[in-house]
């Protein structure tokens, strides 16, 4: 399944719905937030979280911490809010992987700093949920999700 956490850029969403119909098996249907209701993820099935990213919110979020959400308006999302948005949708006994294909998913934003999907793997362990991979992108990144198997997926420690 892909969830595209944006509201202002239609060629974001308009690529995942791309790529869903064209690998079904890997990418599952595309689901737009506040646009559709978002079905239960199934135990084995993957998440792909489609977004603009920066790692530091900083104007954004106070404290200042990587966010999600917009191209240029004012959805923003940190690890937790996401978490929160998401939780309804995991299985008890989840068993997939959720990958967060933004800018800056996999930077920190310092020596202390934890990245994006850090944030989002800790939030889930917390919750229950510490067997989870998550896995994010480093730098800038286009608007094509990459396979679960592209080598440029970092793993969230």
């Amino acid at each position: 399944m892909i969830i595209t956490v944006c509201t202002d850029d239609d060629l974001l969403v308009r690529e995942a719905e791309k790529q869903s119909r064209q690998n079904p098996r890997v990418y599952g249907t595309t689901y737009r937030v506040f646009s559709q209701v978002i079905p239960r993820l199934g135990v084995d099935e993957d998440l792909f979280v489609s977004s603009h990213g920066a790692y530091d919110g900083t104007g954004w979020i106070s404290p200042p911490q990587p966010v999600i959400g917009d191209k240029k308006k004012d959805l923003f999302l940190t690890a937790g809010d996401l978490y929160v948005n998401l939780e309804h949708l995991l299985p008890a006994d989840y068993r997939g992987r959720i990958f967060v294909s933004a800018c800056e998913s996999a930077d920190a934003g310092g020596p202390a700093a934890m990245s994006f999907v850090d944030r989002l793997a800790t939030t889930l362990g917390a919750h229950g949920h510490g067997g989870i991979a998550v896995y994010g992108q480093r730098g800038s990144v286009g608007m094509r999700i990459p396979a679960p198997n592209d080598p440029g997926w970092i793993r969230a420690a």
